[in-house]
């Protein structure tokens, strides 16, 4: 990860004037103003995944346009396909125009003039992908600028997808190398063409897996099966993607399933709760069974955890 801009390293008197001055130079020739009066503030993050940049940008509201004539000064030929993680966007594009919620997806092209309009402070995640590697990309050159849920279908998985990509990138724990683009290329095909996809490349599998199992770690019925079966894979076939990696599915979902009870133990907001309800919670069923993992994972009992953090 690199961190491009940050608005907080200058005063703030200074802050829009930086944000004005360096984000064209990150993305492409656009011009940027704001839409309130209060000093301004943004940050932008990036992050590098094989042919393609993923850029985490979040920013006061303020309104991005690209004209024809900055088309002319530079264009890169992206498509910049987008999750809006946080705030409210109006995208304007080849005559369509779409109001995105938080779990949005949506894209614009850098051939054509375009307008982003953050209503508010906002949280973006976009995805910078060169044209010729969007097979089929006449599918979503002719749909830019039309919001796309993702809270169900296609959207869902890849906004699952994304969000463990980029908590992975931010904790240093992916490479960010060519199959996770391939992945990410295939999911984003998806989007456009209304299909539920599951990405070839294993370690894009395996990205998408471990998002899933967090998705429903509180589910007592999350088993590997149920998570193969989700993937419409065998449970073999899902063995073989995680053998060398250290930790079975099984046992990549108790770890997890430990840390959320372990975090949720050490939190004074939730005191009131017993250790048999959060341990149930997220998915142990029986007290000693928890109690005897726990300590395995942690050296001390939960109880003795919870007491030495409260």
């Amino acid at each position: 990860m690199s961190v491009v801009v940050d608005t907080a390293e200058v005063p703030p008197d200074e802050r829009f004037e930086l944000w004005a001055q360096t984000t064209p130079r990150v993305f492409e020739p656009l011009a940027v103003r704001p839409r309130g009066d209060t000093p301004f503030a943004g940050r932008v993050a990036r992050f590098d995944v094989g042919p393609l940049t993923i850029y985490r940008l979040t920013a006061d509201a303020s309104r991005v346009t690209r004209t024809r004539p900055m088309i002319g000064a530079g264009d890169p030929e992206w498509v910049q396909v987008s999750l809006l993680l946080a705030g409210r966007c109006v995208v304007d594009q080849d005559g369509r125009r779409s109001a995105l919620r938080a779990g949005d997806f949506a894209s614009w092209a850098s051939s054509h003039p375009y307008v982003v309009d953050a209503h508010s402070r906002h949280d973006l995640l976009v995805t910078y992908c060169p044209q010729e590697l969007l097979r089929g990309g006449e599918r979503i050159l002719g749909r830019t600028a039309t919001a796309i849920s993702g809270a169900d279908g296609a959207g869902r998985v890849a906004r699952r997808f994304l969000r463990a990509l980029l908590a992975d990138l931010q904790a240093g724990a992916a490479a960010g190398g060519p199959e996770l683009a391939d992945g990410l290329l295939d999911l984003f095909r998806a989007l456009y063409d209304g299909t539920v996809v599951v990405p070839q490349a294993p370690e894009a599998v395996r990205t998408l897996v471990r998002a899933f199992i967090d998705e429903r770690l509180a589910d007592p019925a999350l088993t590997p099966d149920a998570v193969a079966a989700a993937h419409f894979m065998s449970r073999r076939r899902l063995d073989r993607l995680f053998e060398g990696g250290g930790r079975t599915v099984a046992e990549t979902i108790r770890e997890r399933r430990l840390a959320r009870c372990a975090r949720d133990l050490a939190d004074p907001g939730h005191a009131h709760r017993s250790i048999l309800d959060i341990a149930s919670w997220w998915g142990f069923a029986s007290p000693a069974h928890f109690s005897r993992t726990f300590r395995a994972a942690y050296g001390v009992t939960p109880r003795e955890w919870r007491r030495e953090r409260g």
